[in-house]
């Protein structure tokens, strides 16, 4: 789970988020949720093109057609381009993995479902998470459901998370990694594990304390508990920057404090210089990192 900013205005949100100097192609202002470009929010959300790309097309085109992505959109085009996104961010993470066809199948016979709230929703305005402790949510993941929020209140205001460049892709692939690990039995036996190990679990609970032990950890949040630790490393992974965790937690923070703010460690190669052990199983899981490319913007 995902816990949601905390800044009080759309300029301190892009602040904080690109540490004080944001990419040219971020707005000022949000747009109106009237004039809504496609292309321009596709852009927004993530500029980037990766040689994962045709595989993660494929494959999110099979979590559409399998039926186990949804919106509470009743806007046509906005749940057709929140599902599409939806699948092509999870295509991602499935695209190098030997397991990804039986997991497709695995979750449409549990059965699964992704779900991105429309503009001005929380978390808890439907089924499953109502319960109040998801009431300040990002996102959630349990075993049969995936859910995450496109807006949050700014001053009272729904401010556009998902024009965040990355926050909406790495939310998804966040919690997507938290689906992964409710459902690792699909492959954790044709996984290579240490001597000692025993499963997927055991192996998470080992990394995050050599995590422990060594005081560093991959990002804020990565240190709440294992659960956390898997899910932040899975969209590190994928990220072509370096972006750490968009909620706080009590990761490198050796004063103490927690902030809502990017960490310099937060990148693939990254992960493999911190913490190796991690990035070994990682790679194992998802397959070679992705090789990114700044996209031509189409708006």
């Amino acid at each position: 789970m995902m816990q949601k900013l905390t800044t009080t205005s759309w300029q301190e949100t892009v602040h904080t988020m690109f540490q004080g100097k944001a990419p040219e192609y971020v707005p000022k202002d949000p747009p109106l949720y009237e004039n809504f470009n496609e292309n321009r929010v596709d852009y927004l959300m993530f500029p980037y093109q990766s040689n994962r790309d045709e595989a993660a097309d494929v494959l999110g085109q099979q979590l559409l057609e399998a039926n186990l992505l949804t919106t509470t959109f009743a806007d046509a085009d906005h749940d057709q381009f929140f599902k599409e996104h939806m699948a092509l961010y999870m295509g991602e993470l499935l695209a190098g993995a030997s397991f990804a066809q039986a997991f497709v199948q695995h979750l449409a016979a549990v059965p699964w479902v992704g779900i991105t709230d429309q503009f001005g929703e929380k978390i808890t305005d439907n089924p499953p998470f109502t319960h109040e402790h998801y009431e300040d949510a990002a996102g959630v993941s349990g075993t049969t459901h995936l859910e995450v929020i496109t807006t949050y209140e700014l001053q009272g205001i729904p401010a556009p998370a998902f024009m965040l460049p990355f926050y909406e892709r790495y939310l998804i692939q966040h919690e997507f990694g938290h689906t992964i690990d409710h459902h690792a039995a699909v492959f954790e036996a044709d996984l290579t594990y240490p001597e000692g190990i025993h499963g997927f679990q055991t192996m998470i609970e080992s990394l995050y304390a050599q995590a422990e032990s060594r005081k560093k950890f991959i990002s804020y949040y990565s240190a709440e508990d294992e659960a956390e630790f898997w899910a932040e490393a899975t969209a590190i992974y994928f990220s072509p920057i370096p972006l750490g965790s968009f909620s706080s937690g009590k990761g490198n923070n050796t004063d103490g404090t927690t902030g809502n703010f990017l960490t310099p460690e937060a990148l693939a190669e990254l992960i493999e210089l911190m913490h190796p052990e991690l990035y070994e199983f990682v790679e194992q899981v998802y397959g070679p990192s992705a090789a990114f490319k700044l996209r031509k913007p189409n708006v």
